[in-house]
């Protein structure tokens, strides 16, 4: 089978929730998401989650920056989501493909040392051999400063979280460059009770 060309488009998305374990859930949610600047991506959130459109370095690096910023509070944290590139309903011309590639957050979000244990499963579509793909991205994560294992459905990565952001873009940009559409799920959690001893 050929790689399917589902697009021209080169946008980036994120669709992500986030989980704050805490009766403040609401002030945290909103803090982050204060905090953070997304002036350089197209964002819209609902009752069930929040939607980021534009160039790659700046979805990884919102994503990321809201996470840390909601997990600094101490407070378990979790966020489940969808990385895409390559889909056929992203338009061409979207206005925030123009913006500069300098993140907006990455001093800020620096500041911040959060460890974190998040599982991710990588979908190179239209591709007959898309595990030589998803393997590959396994071995090259095991040399990315995160410490990687297997899990049933996906594959485990624990370490610092700018560690765990950056294997995933690495991943995700990688794939991408040779599969025209891919998505890429993930789950983070921070602060666990279960990881405490």
């Amino acid at each position: 089978m050929s790689n399917n060309h589902c697009g021209t488009s080169r946008i980036a998305g994120c669709q992500f929730t986030l989980y704050p374990m805490s009766d403040h859930f609401v002030d945290i949610i909103l803090s982050a998401l204060e905090e953070v600047d997304t002036s350089k991506v197209w964002k819209e959130t609902d009752d069930v989650s929040t939607c980021i459109r534009g160039k790659m370095v700046h979805i990884f690096d919102v994503t990321k920056a809201i996470f840390l910023h909601a997990a600094k509070t101490g407070e378990h944290v979790a966020m489940s989501g969808t990385f895409s590139i390559g889909c056929p309903g992203d338009t061409e011309a979207d206005a925030y493909m123009d913006e500069t590639d300098t993140p907006l957050n990455e001093e800020k979000s620096l500041s911040i040392t959060q460890q974190a244990g998040c599982k991710f499963a990588l979908y190179p579509m239209g591709r007959e051999d898309y595990m030589d793909a998803i393997y590959e991205q396994i071995d090259l994560s095991k040399h990315r400063n995160v410490h990687v294992s297997s899990t049933h459905y996906a594959t485990r990565l624990d370490g610092d979280v700018h560690d765990i952001f950056q294997a995933l873009q690495q991943s995700f940009e990688s794939v991408q460059e040779k599969v025209s559409h891919v998505t890429m799920t993930f789950s983070i959690s921070a602060n666990s009770p279960s990881n405490q001893s």
